[in-house]
């Protein structure tokens, strides 16, 4: 056996095992693009690359070996930055059909999204209660931002310079939860303890007892003012960490909503990103019919923001062109507009109103499972 360390957790894996298979063992993420077992293992993408102790240079994980005493990192800053140029670089020479592409889909963080829906339709099953639709639709934002974007560490979740997440939208706690356990802030099994009596997940999100919650939310409206108020902060300490904050299409009809934009666009705040789930679905109906918040961009261009409009929020290569996209905005903060399916990736859940806020009983429970299944089953990579 070889003793290595990833991300400072020390484990033993067989001799001749690769950095890439070290990590999945390990339940460490490290994204692939290029990387089809015994198929194609040469790095070419480079998306694989990790950091290691005492080399220079980043080396590709899918194709080289483990060593005795070899520390990886696989979320480092350097890392991180490694990708993303790397990515951008594959994206320039691409002719960007992604929706027809055969290989449409098949990243490693679309396979994590899946496991985070499987999470939030589990928890919620357990819970007899709970907010399916808008976790569901937000679940490849929320892995996005944990598993790629994001300055975090789930062995210090209140290190200084994290970056800093705030659900504004709280119910959609199930979807925050999941991805918080995928990305090992605590143990998945505790999912399923979502609203029971005596848990420390109950229907939103509280910062004073679940590890990773930067803001206790619920009250509709209310997170995106905390989150200004940290983007202030920071600005105010000149810490480099970046903020941002989730809004439901439905929530943002509350006026407090836009008193945070107009604050935000007066101080500027480039280093806040106010992420809108449009969904198109609230409690009530579709959001046009209640009180129609649209044109949403305009709004907040109105309110000295940069908008930048996703076309499809379920797309993790949307989402990484817009916040790759974010990070070069200066003066003045960024609203990403992201259209999304409510209750995606579960068929009968797809753009229903009626699963805003129901749990799924046995028989749905086991039928959205088996959706969930199909999905994964589609992913080339395994």
């Amino acid at each position: 056996m070889v003793n290595i360390k990833i991300n400072d957790v020390p484990i033993s894996v067989e001799e001749g095992t690769t950095i890439l298979e070290a990590c999945r063992e390990a339940k460490m993420i490290v994204p692939t693009l290029c990387y089809l077992k015994d198929i194609n293992e040469i790095g070419a993408c480079r998306v694989c690359v990790v950091e290691i102790k005492g080399i220079e240079r980043l080396v590709t994980s899918c194709n080289n070996t483990v060593k005795e005493g070899m520390e990886i990192y696989t979320n480092s800053p350097k890392v991180r930055d490694a990708r993303r140029i790397n990515i951008k670089l594959i994206l320039s020479q691409h002719n960007c059909f992604c929706p027809t592409c055969v290989r449409s889909g098949n990243c490693q963080l679309q396979k994590v999204a899946n496991e985070v829906r499987k999470d939030i339709v589990t928890a919620l099953h357990a819970a007899k209660a709970g907010h399916p639709g808008g976790s569901l639709s937000a679940a490849d934002l929320f892995t996005y931002l944990y598993f790629e974007e994001m300055n975090i560490d789930p062995k210090d979740p209140k290190k200084a310079d994290r970056d800093r997440f705030v659900l504004s939208k709280g119910h959609t706690a199930p979807g925050l939860y999941s991805v918080l356990a995928e990305r090992g802030y605590f143990p998945k099994e505790d999912l399923v303890t979502l609203r029971h009596l005596g848990s420390y997940l109950q229907g939103h999100p509280d910062m004073k007892h679940i590890p990773g919650v930067d803001m206790s939310s619920g009250s509709l409206g209310q997170g995106i003012s905390a989150a200004v108020g940290m983007a202030l902060s920071a600005k105010l300490s000149n810490d480099s960490y970046r903020v941002y904050t989730l809004l439901g299409d439905g929530e943002i009809q509350e006026g407090q909503v836009w008193e945070a934009a107009m604050f935000a666009g007066a101080r500027k705040l480039d280093n806040l990103v106010v992420i809108v789930d449009n969904n198109g679905l609230q409690i009530d109906g579709k959001v046009e019919d209640v009180c129609s918040p649209y044109p949403i961009d305009k709004k907040f261009e109105a309110f000295n923001f940069h908008v930048i409009n996703v076309a499809d929020g379920n797309d993790m290569a949307q989402l990484r062109v817009a916040f790759d996209e974010a990070k070069t905005v200066k003066g003045m903060p960024t609203a990403i507009v992201m259209k999304t399916v409510k209750g995606k990736g579960v068929s009968f859940m797809e753009n229903q109103v009626g699963w805003h806020g129901k749990a799924p009983n046995d028989e749905e429970y086991a039928q959205a499972m088996a959706d969930l299944e199909k999905v994964g089953e589609a992913l080339c990579q395994k």
